[in-house]
């Protein structure tokens, strides 16, 4: 936002020059940039268009900052003020909180004083008369637009703030023409439109040379509506980009007192009447908040005396009420909360000299999280397990509930979904196991798939659900037992020491603990096999006894055998496994089934190999002892389930 130095020097006449004006706002207020002649570049804040969009709040601060005298009144008096003879109606008081005029007879219209069109010239305006360039510069001044109409051109000589009509609209003084509908706010006279409020006025009743009697207008409005109607319209115009930014209420009273000394002198005209849609109410935006020294200091890191930390707010234009509590400065809609006052204190102390100091903190021992912990122990024993770990959208369609005869009303559906695909949440992790699974199958003879993830139950206590969902799916057999087996393996892995499986109806069994149902596992056969098992991983990381014991690295290499074998396809391979186990002979590390064969024609027997791991604890093995524990649990297997070796 552009602004003038010669203004800034008219407030301040002890300034010395702009670069000292341009230094001091860098250094403890706001980004400037340097421009030809008398102008200068400032970067206001969003949160500080009420105060510090105008050449008076800038002013301030510089005046502040360098402790610089700046003497401006903040006129906001309304006594003897009448009402006469034009009306105004604010049909929309959300949309315009407040409203201000003055009327005018006389005026003599003309080219404004040089001084007048300086500044204008140095902020970026363009002179036009006397009436216009006041308003224009009293704007620059207070921050606050204003417009004038021809009052003789106002039909009815009424002012109305409301909606537009739908089919309305309006030439702007630019002579572009507006198409307005409901959502846009008008200012109008008895017939029509006269002005876009807050944005840009109408030709329909433009100030020129004939004219002799002026209504000014200062106002205020809501800013997400005027942010929405220039967006809509494509008008940004100054009056638009400050009034789209929170304004204060006292600003149009400030605003139509400047213009009306300037108009009185400048214009020579005689003043009629007033009107104020708040007058005789009391509008009090200022805070009373209160300073703590103590507070400062800790807060900021520094030791500020009392006294000086006063004189700061002195400074900025706090004023003191009692004890510690501060009235903040007219148009400040910033400061809420004692954190603001002690930023403004804690800036004009100057930050650069603030120095940087180490937090002091307690550190806490780092400590792992259970549900994390959990999670990755499983995902380590699945992957051993040859199980890919896969992520699905939380989505599924209507035809993915269908399908699985899933209810509507069990579900939740999204208010604005992206496509029909991804209609609801899914309420289990099986519809799109099976769709993944289904997917992969074109380029595998088998796919094993795991994934942890959320389901969403509409219509249950417990609305939204941690799952572990497997699926195991096959071109040419059925995994339903190889999916049992690693289970057993995963559950005896991760601690859960008390489990059965159930049988719930032929193609079921359910995976209980302590008469608590954790899932259940199923198998399909339509176009290909499918096994597959969800398991609810909130309930299972309540029933697992983690055991977190320190085991050191062993001293002695580890040695594994293969043992190959046909056995009857009656014995469950969790059985064989679990009875290499039962043998307690404490070498035994750990027991894999890494090959599993089914021969089409033999429908008897399954071939098994088995990796068994030897750990020998306290020396080197040799193969003559190796050879003897392996005989061992050839032995076993043998009287067991009658295995024969290949």
């Amino acid at each position: 936002m552009k602004f003038s130095y010669t203004l800034i020097q008219k407030l301040i006449p002890e300034i010395k020059s702009k670069k000292q004006v341009i230094n001091a706002l860098n250094d403890y207020a706001y980004e400037v940039e340097d421009l030809k002649g008398n102008s200068f570049d400032v970067k206001i804040p969003a949160n500080r268009f009420s105060d510090s969009a105008s050449h008076l709040g800038i002013a301030r601060e510089i005046s502040a900052i360098l402790n610089l005298p700046f003497k401006y009144e903040f006129n906001f008096n309304v006594k003897g003020e009448k009402e006469n003879d034009f009306l105004v109606n604010i049909k929309d008081k959300n949309l315009c909180p407040r409203y201000t005029a003055l009327r005018f007879d006389n005026v003599l219209i003309e080219d404004s004083p040089s001084w007048l069109q300086k500044i204008l010239t140095e902020c970026g305006l363009r002179p036009i008369n006397n009436i216009v360039d006041i308003l224009n510069y009293v704007m620059l001044l207070t921050g606050e637009p204003m417009h004038a109409f021809d009052f003789d051109k106002l039909a009815g000589h009424k002012i109305i703030v409301r909606r537009a009509k739908q089919g309305e609209s309006i030439l702007t003084l630019d002579g572009e023409e507006v198409k307005l509908n409901e959502n846009i706010l008008v200012i109008a006279d008895s017939q029509k439109p006269v002005a876009i409020a807050g944005i840009k006025g109408g030709a329909a009743t433009g100030i020129d040379k004939t004219t002799k009697r002026i209504l000014v207008e200062a106002a205020n409005f809501e800013p997400s509506n005027i942010y929405k109607t220039y967006k809509a319209i494509g008008l940004p115009t100054d009056a638009a980009l400050r009034f789209s930014h929170e304004l204060s209420l006292n600003l149009p009273l400030l605003a139509l007192k400047a213009a009306e000394k300037l108009i009185l002198e400048i214009a020579k005209g005689k003043k009629c009447g007033f009107y104020d849609s708040l007058l005789n109410k009391k509008v009090n935006e200022q805070k009373v908040i209160k300073f703590d020294i103590e507070k400062f200091n800790h807060f900021i890191g520094i030791n500020l005396e009392k006294s000086k930390a006063e004189l700061f707010l002195k400074r900025l234009g706090f004023k003191k009420v009692k004890g510690d509590l501060w009235q903040t400065p007219p148009l400040r809609l910033d400061i809420l909360e004692h954190e603001d006052v002690f930023e403004e204190v804690a800036r004009l102390y100057g930050y650069n000299f603030i120095l940087p100091q180490m937090p002091e903190v307690s550190l806490l021992e780092t400590q792992l999280n259970d549900e994390i912990s959990f999670k990755e122990k499983i995902r380590k024993i699945l992957i051993g397990f040859g199980v890919s770990e896969t992520f699905n959208y939380s989505f599924v369609s209507q035809k993915d509930l269908e399908n699985n005869k899933i209810n509507f009303k069990d579900v939740f559906e999204l208010l604005n979904p992206i496509s029909e695909e991804f209609k609801y949440l899914r309420p289990n992790l099986s519809i799109n196991l099976t769709k993944a699974a289904f997917q992969n199958l074109k380029f595998f003879e088998t796919v094993k798939l795991f994934e942890l993830g959320n389901v969403f139950l509409k219509n249950q206590k417990e609305q939204e659900i941690k799952k572990l969902g497997i699926v195991i799916a096959s071109k040419k057999e059925n995994k339903f037992f190889e999916l049992k087996g690693i289970l057993d393996e995963l559950f005896e892995k991760i601690g859960l020491e008390d489990f059965n499986f159930v049988e719930d109806g032929l193609n079921q069994l359910k995976i209980v603990s302590e008469n608590n149902i954790l899932g259940e596992i199923s198998h399909l056969e339509k176009e290909f096999y499918l096994a597959l098992a969800e398991i609810n991983f909130s309930k299972l990381l309540t029933f697992v006894q983690t055991k977190f014991e320190f085991q050191p690295l062993p001293k002695f290499p580890l040695v594994w055998r293969d043992i190959s074998f046909f056995v009857s396809r009656n014995f469950k391979i969790g059985d064989i496994i679990q009875a290499i186990y039962n043998t307690k002979l404490r070498f035994i590390e750990n027991v894999e089934l890494i090959d599993e064969y089914l021969n089409e024609h033999n429908n008897e027997n399954q071939s098994l190999t088995l990796r068994i791991v030897l750990n020998p604890q306290d020396h080197t093995f040799t193969k003559e002892e190796v050879d003897q524990i392996i005989n061992k649990i050839i032995t076993i297997l043998q009287t067991n389930f009658k295995i024969k070796i290949r």
